[in-house]
């Protein structure tokens, strides 16, 4: 910033201020010791500003100095406006991982963390039929036909619901917690609805083609917000979004054990064709409706 002028009358000084703000001039106004200075932001504005002070000295008292103090309030306003959203941002960005965090989750994370946790008590407390009501297909013999032909469609979605273990639900939920509050809170609750669905379908389609029916959880689906995240935070990074590098060497690390079969029973379809579309919707995203 450079010092324009200084005045011991702040009203005279705030009338200049004002006037140069109405011209897109930004300044500051500050007391210094008893003397009101302007300082102008951009040194590349300085000349239009010493143009101004000529005019104004001549005839500081002109209406047009006097009159410029709503619009000078309007310009700031938006100016104050657009960096409260730009610093929310950033903030949120790099403190999405640290303990005071301010994203906070939302109806739809907690909505399918509570079916998660509701239908994983019904599987420890009734007999294996509610599972196969559940799966992508009762049966290898049958097929999608009861999705196509019976129109049960709620089995593309449901296998995802459903956990083997406490150990299985337990890291699920926590993903979904963390990844899904983000997305929620970065952008709305209809789009997160609309991302675990077809998410969802289409990561348990991957893994039924490749492996069959007998498969289940919501790994699946927190692969795609991983790829989601992981790519927002780097292509838009005004969009808050943010992934420590930790987790992108921890999600990747287990997702290339299971293909090559360290974890047994690992649902790897789902795993990578959730990061897939993730990461597919995240580059569109960040391409097309960039923050």
């Amino acid at each position: 910033m450079r010092l324009l002028v200084s005045y011991p009358d702040k009203e005279k000084a705030s009338n200049l201020s004002d006037y140069l703000t109405s011209e897109k001039i930004l300044n500051d106004l500050d007391d210094d010791e008893g003397s009101w200075s302007v300082w102008i932001h951009d040194e590349d504005m300085l000349d239009s500003a010493k143009s101004i002070l000529t005019d104004f000295e001549s005839n500081p008292t002109d209406a047009k100095f006097l009159k410029a103090k709503l619009k000078a309030d309007q310009i700031k306003n938006k100016i104050e406006k657009e960096n409260k959203k730009f610093n929310r941002k950033i903030k949120d960005g790099r403190t999405v991982f640290n303990r005071n965090r301010n994203f906070s989750s939302g109806p739809v994370v907690m909505f399918f963390i509570f079916a998660c946790v509701s239908i994983f008590f019904v599987q420890q407390t009734s007999e294996d039929r509610f599972l196969y009501d559940l799966a992508i297909a009762s049966s290898p013999d049958n097929g999608l036909s009861e999705i196509t032909q019976k129109f049960q469609l709620w089995r593309l979605f449901t296998p995802a619901l459903m956990h083997a273990d406490i150990i299985h639900i337990f890291f699920n939920c926590y993903w979904l917690f963390i990844l899904g509050s983000m997305i929620e809170d970065r952008l709305s609750s209809r789009f997160l609805i609309l991302f675990i669905l077809g998410v969802a379908a289409f990561s348990n389609f991957a893994q039924y083609k490749l492996y069959g029916p007998q498969f289940l959880g919501f790994s699946g689906v927190n692969y795609a917000m991983f790829g989601f995240v992981w790519v927002m935070s780097r292509k838009d990074p005004l969009s808050g979004f943010f992934i420590p590098q930790s987790t992108v060497y921890l999600m990747l690390g287990f997702l290339l054990m299971g293909v090559i079969g360290i974890f047994p029973r690992i649902a790897n379809g789902a795993h990578v064709g959730g990061l897939i579309i993730g990461v597919a919707a995240g580059w569109i995203r960040a391409r097309l409706f960039p923050s």
